[in-house]
């Protein structure tokens, strides 16, 4: 945002400190605020990743077991 850290003063020092020319203090308008109306938006919903898998074979069977 191209601000800049300032010194912190010392401690009991009621001065706060200045900037300097090349550090100009930069005031922002605040954003307007979009007005609630009926409609809601639709929820979205993420996809859930796939959950990792292992293929058991045990002699003759078959299975797959998920993990957490």
């Amino acid at each position: 945002s191209g601000e800049r850290a300032m010194i912190a003063p010392e401690a009991g020092a009621n001065t706060a400190p200045k900037p300097g020319p090349s550090s100009p203090i930069r005031r922002y308008a605040a954003r307007p605020v979009a007005k609630e109306s009926g409609h809601t938006a639709p929820k979205v919903t993420t996809p859930t990743a796939p959950r990792p898998s292992v293929e058991v074979i045990e002699g003759a069977k078959k299975k797959t077991v998920d993990f957490p």
